[in-house]
Protein backbone atom coordinates (compact mmCIF):
# COMPACT_ATOMS: atom_id res chain seq x y z
CA UNK A 1 0.00 0.00 0.00
CA UNK A 2 2.66 2.49 0.37
CA UNK A 3 5.05 1.82 -1.96
CA UNK A 4 1.22 2.09 -4.25
CA UNK A 5 0.87 5.30 -3.22
CA UNK A 6 4.42 6.45 -3.32
CA UNK A 7 4.57 4.97 -6.87
CA UNK A 8 0.87 7.64 -7.36
CA UNK A 9 2.41 10.54 -5.94
CA UNK A 10 5.76 10.08 -7.99
CA UNK A 11 3.89 9.84 -11.50
CA UNK A 12 2.31 13.54 -11.37
CA UNK A 13 5.30 14.74 -10.77
CA UNK A 14 7.00 13.12 -13.52
CA UNK A 15 4.34 14.55 -15.70
CA UNK A 16 4.98 18.10 -14.22
CA UNK A 17 9.01 17.88 -15.24
CA UNK A 18 7.61 16.19 -19.03
CA UNK A 19 5.22 18.95 -19.55
CA UNK A 20 7.90 21.46 -18.42
CA UNK A 21 10.31 19.82 -20.87
CA UNK A 22 8.42 20.38 -23.76
CA UNK A 23 7.36 23.78 -22.84
CA UNK A 24 10.56 24.97 -22.55
CA UNK A 25 11.68 23.07 -26.20
CA UNK A 26 8.85 24.70 -27.77
CA UNK A 27 9.74 28.32 -26.18
CA UNK A 28 13.04 28.18 -27.44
Amino acid sequence: MMLESHCRSMIPESQAFFVAGIFLRHSF
